[in-house]
């Protein structure tokens, strides 16, 4: 079984159970994705969509990538893969 989450709110739910973190001994932790990581994201997303952007609406969309607030609960590729789907509906 594979779990995902926060790191902080992971460990609290290991903790609630004795028995529970005994059961899940293997801990990966992932960095998050710098600015330019998220954009080849959005590109190859766009790419695997045959979604053509024109270079005017992919700077728009890369500068705002670059204003990110990188707050808690920030869902890093997760964020740019809801907003490259909601920019292909409109």
């Amino acid at each position: 079984m594979i779990l995902a989450g926060y790191s902080d709110q992971m460990k609290e739910f290991l903790e609630a159970n004795e028995g529970l973190k005994s059961r899940f001994n293997t801990n990966i932790a992932f960095n998050n994705y710098n600015n330019e990581q998220l954009k080849q994201i959005m590109v190859k997303i766009f790419e695997k969509e045959e979604f053509l952007l024109d270079e005017k609406a992919k700077n728009v969309l890369f500068n705002y990538i670059d204003t990110l607030e990188r707050s808690k609960g920030f869902g890093n590729g997760r964020f740019v893969r809801n907003l490259a789907q909601e920019v292909m509906r409109e």
